[in-house]
């Protein structure tokens, strides 16, 4: 299964990591079929506010940092009540 930000079901899918059990944060896009998931890292001050880190490219346009990891992983969807 492949999920992505662009899909309009996305919040109701997780990503978790089948080695720990434990639920991959700021994913963006998976698929659990290649075991490919790319990720955005947050950037909290200390007032808490929250951004997402971002560089600035060959053109001198903002883009978000992003990294692309392969692993064990699996794509759950939600239970929503």
């Amino acid at each position: 299964m492949k999920v992505s930000v662009n899909d309009p079901d996305y919040h109701r899918y997780v990503v978790i990591d089948m080695d720990t059990g434990y639920q991959i944060p700021f994913v963006q896009e998976a698929d659990d079929e290649t075991g490919e998931f790319t990720m955005v890292l947050p950037k909290i001050d200390k007032n808490g506010n929250f951004d997402w880190i971002r560089r600035r490219n060959e053109w001198g346009e903002k883009e978000l940092v992003k990294f692309t990891f392969k692993g064990n992983i699996k794509i759950f969807k939600k239970r929503i009540r």
